[in-house]
């Protein structure tokens, strides 16, 4: 119950300090005497693009409906904050490109960013996510994805991350600020990619041959047969005999 309470609080805490930041940038743009939402006709939050939420001492975030409501925001900053998790909290941000959350306590994204399919950059430096598993599926949902930085993270100590960062993501350019191909992983990615790509098409040329070999041999084996068949009725000699069809089939 008190962990409850205590989260409740946290959340309520992310509200008041969303909307206070709301209205700093309001007031930029609207007369002094005007400066707080509650006094004013609302504000065209679908002019927000860039929100910056740093070092606001957030501890979790509001319910999705909450920085959903700015429908344009493409640029999110959330660094220097203490969140352990997202709490599904991003997962109305649709046209969020860049998000920053360098330096939080998170230990996974999976399921946060599954709806962020305009996202471009996003870096996690300095927290605590430890799957590359649960990374990589979470991220393959995101086709426009080219840049993620997962430094300071304990995932980066898994055998062959950056291979399979690369390989699983095609679409990545830069991969913990190394650029592809100039990272020897993505060489490796690629050539694994390459030779898996190679050996598919080589099986599905040698299925497609086999079966032309296939239809070949059995073309011969019909010309054979008829060739035979007129032999036979030419000499008046009856060979429709199960051995002679045996003959025929074996080649011998």
């Amino acid at each position: 119950m008190n962990e409850t309470k205590e989260e409740s609080e946290h959340v309520e805490a992310a509200k008041r300090i969303i909307v206070e930041r709301i209205e700093v940038w309001y007031a930029k743009f609207h007369p002094p005497a005007v400066t707080t939402i509650s006094k004013a006709i609302s504000p065209p939050l679908r002019n927000i693009t860039s929100f910056d939420l740093e070092a606001a001492g957030l501890r979790a975030l509001p319910s999705s409906n909450v920085l959903g409501a700015l429908p344009c925001l493409q640029v999110l900053n959330l660094r220097y904050n203490k969140l352990r998790s997202l709490n599904g909290g991003l997962l109305q941000c649709r046209c969020l490109e860049e998000l920053d959350l360098d330096d939080n306590y998170l230990r996974s994204v999976r399921g946060e960013l599954k709806n962020l399919h305009c996202l471009r950059l996003l870096s996690v430096k300095r927290n605590s996510i430890d799957s590359v598993n649960d990374t990589i599926n979470e991220l393959k949902q995101m086709h426009r994805i080219q840049q993620v930085d997962f430094r300071g993270n304990p995932l980066k100590e898994e055998e062959n991350y950056s291979i399979r960062m690369w390989k699983a993501l095609p679409s990545l350019t830069v991969l913990d600020s190394r650029k592809k191909f100039t990272d020897k992983s993505s060489f490796e990615a690629v050539k694994i990619s390459g030779k898996h790509e190679e050996t598919e098409i080589r099986k599905s040329k040698l299925n497609s041959t086999a079966r032309i070999c296939e239809r070949y041999r059995r073309s011969l084996l019909r010309k054979v047969y008829l060739t035979k068949q007129i032999q036979t009725d030419e000499t008046g000699l009856n060979i429709d005999t199960a051995d002679d069809k045996i003959y025929f089939l074996n080649g011998s």
